[in-house]
């Protein structure tokens, strides 16, 4: 469901709701905006039935890009979708399992030689991998084409791996200078952790 576009005159903030109806059994995730004093809160986009995560703004193309982490945490289920600033034409851009288990945060980067070429990276928590995927020129931005997913990253194999926090791959951070990721890793009665690993 869309609801009546944005406003997009002044400055925005863009973020995720993940809701459940009466039941964890029944996500109910919205993307949404209001302006950086809290006025003019709007839904651009709710019922997703998923859990959507982490989300980032294409500035070169007014389009929002969200992960989706799916139904279960433990089924490699998880998709990214792009809507465009006022909420319509959503369309998932990598498809179910494509994205890893549980795609989490994500950071769009710009490449500091050409701003027009944008990269998407984003964490698989439950599938402890990290991804990106390079974002189409601004003249073929609006086409449903797939975007393709490329692996960096894998902390660990397995469904016993999985168990094991530490190999989570949750946030994440891009230094184009050095050329290093940073992902933090997360898990009960401890502090997260910041990994670098040359991509």
């Amino acid at each position: 469901m869309v609801s009546k576009p944005a406003s997009l005159h002044g400055t925005h903030l863009f973020f995720l709701v993940i809701g459940q109806d009466s039941s964890p059994d029944h996500p109910t995730g919205a993307v949404m905006t209001c302006k950086t004093d809290g006025s003019e809160l709007q839904t651009l986009v709710s019922g997703l039935g998923t859990y959507p995560d982490g989300i980032q703004v294409d500035t070169l193309t007014n389009h929002i890009y969200f992960t989706n982490m799916g139904k279960e945490p433990d089924q490699n289920d998880g998709f990214i979708s792009r809507v465009d600033l006022d909420g319509k034409n959503s369309v998932n851009v990598i498809g179910e399992g494509e994205a890893g288990f549980t795609p989490k945060q994500c950071t769009l980067v710009r490449d500091p030689k050409d701003e027009t070429k944008r990269t998407l990276y984003w964490c698989d928590r439950e599938g402890m991998r990290i991804w990106r995927a390079d974002l189409p020129p601004r003249e073929t931005a609006d086409s449903k084409e797939k975007l393709k997913p490329e692996l960096l990253y894998q902390a660990a194999e397995g469904d016993e791996a999985r168990k094991d926090q530490r190999n989570h791959c949750v946030g994440i951070a891009v230094n184009m200078k050095t050329r290093r990721i940073g992902k933090s890793e997360h898990y009960y009665n401890a502090c997260p952790r910041i990994l670098h690993t040359l991509y």
